[in-house]
């Protein structure tokens, strides 16, 4: 004996020891060979556990996390443990009650410790089941013999055909009967296949099967019984009017339905004329007409009242309506899924899906009003209606224009077609409101508003409108500067004012200051009055706010001694700040 028990190695088993010394970051390893799970992997000594390697396909063992370089990985393969030309005497068991041999008794247990006849599957707890595993073209067999020769060596058999997928019955040494691949059942026939009504046939020899025979003015029946006297011999019955031609089916004791000779319907009536209505009571299917009746104040019912089935109408072969048995509706579907085309009804909630078409049409005639009503707890809260001029409105009716609105109590807003604009409203009339509705509030904000035109502040003249603001950066320059060290300059346009602020540094050319350029907008007026300056080099002083900017001023750019008086080749800078109007 050598190898593996189970999962755990024999001491004395024969095995095979391989050693690797591992690259970085190396997890594959080819063994010599193993049989799967029955190996042990040791990395630098330490086992490792069947989670931290995979070792599946005999040959290679892949660790879960790369080795580091010269790890030590060791691989001991066992073999599968064996008994051979063994006997055994006396009980035995394998992970009882796993298999049990009761060599008392000479009994065996499957799934049992305690057999109680020859061969004991399972143990009265849970499911059991026997699997013959055999070829997909052999048969699987259970013979009952009584000899062990001849026919009664195979007296009796309950057999699989792989082959056919069918189900063999055998009785006398001969098939009886046969549950084919689909089902079939057939009794005296190995292929009930054969026949147009293939569910169950009943074949025998010469002229047999199943027959109910009576006089051309008798009646035949199939009864069901729940006693010996009165109705209770036949409280339901099926029965062959051979006389009339009719096939008459009965509950309680009495006839309840019945198919006339021409194939009509009668339910709750024996007259097969066509009344002008069915009466309380009756259905009546004949021809193009189909009746259903109740008695006075009863129900009719289409399908069960219990259970988890559904009711469903079908036109022209295919199902078009059910009812599921939640009572949720659904109309062009059978599932409730908003991906299919059709309605539901689900809870209360109504989902339509339409391919490439409104899935909504509401139509009003003759009048104008309210289309939809919106109720909350039964209280309207909102409408959709129709005005004189044909426009649609939500929450209010104005008439006068083409409007539609959305809103709650006093504050709203109308979209006006007619004007092309959106404007405040009382949600309650639909009249405007003017001056009285906030756009957002100072904790709730809306973010970014991007116009093509201007905002009216404080009033609607157009002296109160602002068209353009702007901010931005630009390049400032000094006419006479010959090499600049710094030129910065930021502005911000509101409607035609400009206010900069600048920064220069440059050397000097000549003996006369020059004047300021490259602004970022034409300039049309200077407030020479309010203009900032600051030298922060040469003098470290003020200059006086007379300067040209822009090829607009009185003059060039003076120093505190109010001379343009220069020194060339000096290194300027100056600080700037002012505004001035553009075209």
């Amino acid at each position: 004996m050598s190898g593996y028990i189970g999962n755990i190695p024999v001491p004395q088993a024969t095995q095979t020891r391989q050693s690797f010394t591992a690259t970085a970051s190396q997890t594959t390893f080819n063994t010599a060979g193993y049989s799967p799970g029955y190996i042990d992997v040791f990395l630098n000594g330490v086992k490792l556990a069947p989670a931290d390697y995979t070792a599946t396909n005999g040959s290679d063992v892949v660790l879960a996390v790369g080795a580091a370089s010269n790890d030590i990985l060791e691989i001991v393969a066992y073999e599968i443990f064996q008994v051979v030309d063994q006997a055994f005497t006396g009980n035995f068991s394998v992970d009882s009650p796993t298999f049990v041999v009761d060599s008392t008794n000479n009994r065996v247990g499957i799934g049992t410790s305690s057999p109680i006849y020859e061969l004991d599957v399972g143990s009265g707890s849970g499911s059991n089941s026997i699997n013959i595993f055999s070829g997909s073209t052999d048969t699987s067999s259970v013979y009952f013999t009584d000899s062990t020769t001849g026919v009664g060596s195979y007296i009796g058999r309950l057999a699989y055909n792989h082959t056919a997928d069918a189900m063999l019955f055998t009785t006398n040494a001969s098939e009886r009967m046969r549950i084919d691949s689909s089902g079939n059942v057939g009794i005296g026939t190995s292929s009930p296949i054969d026949y147009y009504a293939d569910n169950l046939v009943v074949s025998a020899s010469g002229e047999g099967g199943i027959t109910i025979a009576g006089p051309t003015t008798g009646e035949n029946y199939i009864m069901f019984a729940d006693g010996t006297s009165g109705t209770e011999a036949y409280r339901g019955f099926i029965g062959y009017n051979h006389a009339l031609d009719q096939l008459r089916f009965g509950t309680s004791g009495s006839e309840a339905m019945r198919i006339a000779s021409t194939g009509e319907l009668l339910v709750g009536t024996t007259s097969d004329t066509m009344p002008a209505a069915a009466a309380a009571g009756q259905a009546i299917m004949a021809g193009t007409r189909t009746f259903i009746a109740t008695e006075t104040g009863g129900d009719t019912i289409l399908g069960g009242t219990t259970g988890s089935n559904y009711t469903a109408i079908y036109q022209g072969g295919t199902e078009r309506m059910r009812i599921d048995s939640s009572g949720n509706l659904l109309v062009g579907k059978t599932a409730q899924n908003i991906g299919s085309v059709g309605v539901t009804i689900v809870d209360g909630q109504i989902s339509s899906t339409v391919d490439g078409d409104a899935t909504l049409r509401l139509n009003r005639l003759n009048s104008e009003g309210n289309i939809v009503q919106i109720r909350q707890a039964g209280d309207q809260i909102g409408h959709i209606f129709s005005a004189t001029n044909g426009t649609l409105f939500y929450g209010w009716n104005d008439s006068g224009d083409k409007t539609v609105g959305y809103g709650v109590g006093d504050t709203g807003i109308k979209i006006n077609d007619s004007v092309d604009a959106v404007y405040p409203a009382f949600a309650t009339t639909g009249a405007n409101r003017d001056n009285a509705i906030d756009i957002g509030r100072s904790t709730v904000r809306f973010k970014d508003l991007y116009l093509s035109g201007g905002v009216y502040l404080g009033g609607t003249g157009s002296a109160n409108k602002l068209d353009d603001y702007e901010e931005g950066t630009f390049t400032p320059q000094f006419s006479t500067a010959s090499t600049y060290y710094s030129q910065v300059g930021h502005y911000t346009k509101i409607g035609d004012v400009v206010t900069v602020t600048l920064q220069l540094d440059f050397i000097q050319n000549g003996t006369t200051f020059g004047g300021i350029g490259a602004l970022p907008f034409t300039v049309a007026y200077v407030n020479y009055a309010g203009i900032s300056t600051r030298e922060y080099y040469s003098t470290g002083n003020f200059f006086v706010a007379n300067l040209a900017i822009g090829g607009t001023g009185s003059a060039a750019f003076y120093s505190p001694s109010n001379s343009p008086a220069a020194a060339n080749g000096q290194r300027y800078g100056f600080s700037l700040g002012f505004s001035y109007k553009t075209t």
